[in-house]
């Protein structure tokens, strides 16, 4: 009984990753510090379908991202002769929605959701994730993505939601997002999940996507050209 004892007493501590350790293992297989600090700005076009009114619809887009605080997302379902084209913008402290070029009133879960967004994006460089960095992430737990086993770590920034990230145990890569969107007290969780990994330009980034809102299938995406501008100039984020 005491050999029990002194075994139970010594056994090895876990060895369970902090998420310090998670963030430096997702930075490296991504592409490295230094790569995806220096991406501060990039240009996304992307097709693929999503669903409205339960149908699924094709539809192409571009986004224009300069971190911390501007953002560009042109989206045209059905293109062609008779497409819908909308428009969503964060430009610093102002947010805007278009469709067909005339402004929608923007609710409050929208505009959460789009500064949610933002900090979604500043999250997914990884370097801001960093300790002593912007955010802080906490290891939440543990779970499964298509079948692999995934640390999570959450991100709770002031006057935000919580983000999660679902990092892949094996290749540091990372695989899913989830977070709340919509309004109280009609919160929904959104989570992204990322595939086919490849080098593009500056670091390494998922060339698919599919989006799933509330359980269900909302957008599938594959990422057609991705660009790191140097500079993306202020009138590219103004009202269309």
């Amino acid at each position: 009984m005491l050999l029990f004892a002194m075994l139970v007493c010594h056994q090895a501590p876990s060895m369970d990753p902090s998420a310090d350790d998670i963030v430096a293992k997702a930075i490296a297989a991504h592409g490295g510090a230094e790569a995806l600090g220096k991406a501060r700005a990039d240009k996304v076009r992307l097709r693929g379908t999503m669903t409205l009114l339960d149908k699924p619809v094709p539809f192409v887009g571009e986004t224009s991202v300069v971190l911390p605080d501007r953002l560009r997302t042109v989206v045209k379902v059905n293109p062609g002769p008779q497409e819908t084209v909308f428009t969503q913008l964060v430009s610093r402290n102002t947010i805007g929605m278009y469709i067909n070029g005339q402004s929608q009133k923007v609710s409050d879960g929208l505009a959460a959701t789009l500064r949610e967004t933002m900090l979604m994006n500043q999250a997914m460089r990884l370097v801001s994730l960093r300790k002593g960095n912007a955010l802080s992430p906490t290891l939440v737990g543990s779970g499964a993505v298509n079948g692999r086993p995934a640390r999570i770590l959450g991100v709770s920034p002031p006057g935000l939601r919580e983000i999660r990230l679902w990092f892949d145990n094996e290749t540091g890569l990372l695989v899913k997002t989830e977070h709340q969107v919509g309004a109280e007290p009609k919160l929904v969780l959104q989570e992204e999940y990322f595939g086919d990994f490849r080098e593009m330009g500056a670091y390494r980034r998922p060339a698919k996507v599919v989006t799933m809102r509330g359980g269900k299938k909302i957008m599938e995406a594959e990422l057609v050209e991705v660009r790191y501008p140097d500079f993306i100039p202020d009138s590219e984020f103004v009202e269309p």
